[in-house]
C-alpha cells in the first residue's frame, strides 16, 4: 500500500498452496533499503522467500528467490542483519539463511529457545533465551555477549540510537544498553508492567501499559 494514501500499490505475493497444510506465517523482515529493498517471507516450516517489488507487467510484489526451510521449523518472527536473514527454531537454536539466495548457513547455538526477538539493531542482532540470556549476534554471525537478564525478560522491540539501545522491561523499568559491549549505561524503574516496547517522542519516550494507559518517560 502507499503510506500517503493507503492505496493498493499492486498485486500481491501469492505463493503455492496446498489444501492440506496448515500456513503460520511469521513475521517479515526488511532486506535492503530505499527502491532496491525487499521482504523475507517464511511459512515456518516448508519455505522462505525473498519478494522484491516489480513493475511490469503490472505493479506486483514478484518473488526473487524461493529456498525450502533447512532442518528444525522456524518459530519466531525474521530479522535481517547484514546479508543474513535469521530465526529461532524449534529446537532452540537459531537457524540463518545467506541473502539474496537464502542458501541455509550452519544454526548458531543459544543454549535456549528464543523467547523475545530477534530483533536486528542494525549493525547487530538482540534475542533473549528461555535460560535468561540476554544474546547479540554480529554481522558474521558470531556471539558478540552474552549476558543473565538482571531486570528479568524485555518486551515490545527495541530503541536503537547508533551504538546504543533502550530496552523495555515487563516488570521493572527500562534500560539503556550499549551494543558494543552490553554494558548497562541508565536505568529508569517504572510504576507499573508494561506491554510495549519504548517509542521515541521528542527527547522522551512513549509506553503502553497492560490496562491502556499512555506512560511518557524520560530516556534512561
Amino acid at each position: 500500500y502507499e503510506a500517503d494514501s493507503a492505496k493498493q500499490w499492486g498485486s500481491p505475493f501469492q505463493p503455492k498452496l496446498s489444501v492440506d497444510s496448515d500456513y503460520q506465517w511469521l513475521q517479515p523482515a526488511v532486506y535492503g533499503s530505499g527502491e532496491d529493498s525487499g521482504l523475507v517471507l517464511s511459512d515456518g516450516k516448508s519455505n522462505i522467500f525473498l519478494v522484491r517489488r516489480a513493475t511490469s507487467p503490472q505493479p506486483n510484489l514478484e518473488m526473487q528467490t524461493e529456498a525450502p526451510v533447512s532442518g528444525s521449523p522456524l518459530v519466531t518472527p525474521l530479522a535481517v542483519v547484514g546479508d543474513t536473514v535469521y530465526a529461532g527454531n524449534q529446537v532452540g537454536r537459531l537457524s540463518r539463511y545467506s541473502l539474496p539466495g537464502l542458501e541455509p548457513q550452519e544454526d548458531i547455538a543459544l543454549g535456549g529457545s528464543v523467547v523475545w526477538g530477534p530483533h536486528s539493531t542494525g549493525d547487530y542482532l538482540l534475542l533473549t533465551t528461555g535460560d535468561s540470556q540476554m544474546v547479540c549476534i554480529d554481522r558474521q554471525g558470531a556471539i558478540a555477549w552474552q549476558q543473565s537478564l538482571e531486570h528479568g525478560h524485555p518486551t515490545g522491540a527495541p530503541l536503537v540510537d547508533g551504538e546504543s539501545v533502550t530496552l523495555v522491561w515487563q516488570q521493572s523499568g527500562l534500560s539503556q544498553v550499549n551494543l558494543t559491549s552490553g554494558a548497562e549505561s541508565g536505568y529508569t524503574e517504572m510504576p507499573q508492567p508494561v506491554v510495549t516496547g519504548p517509542v521515541a517522542f521528542g527527547p522522551r519516550l512513549l509506553l503502553t501499559t497492560a490496562d491502556g494507559a499512555l506512560l511518557i518517560l524520560d530516556r534512561p
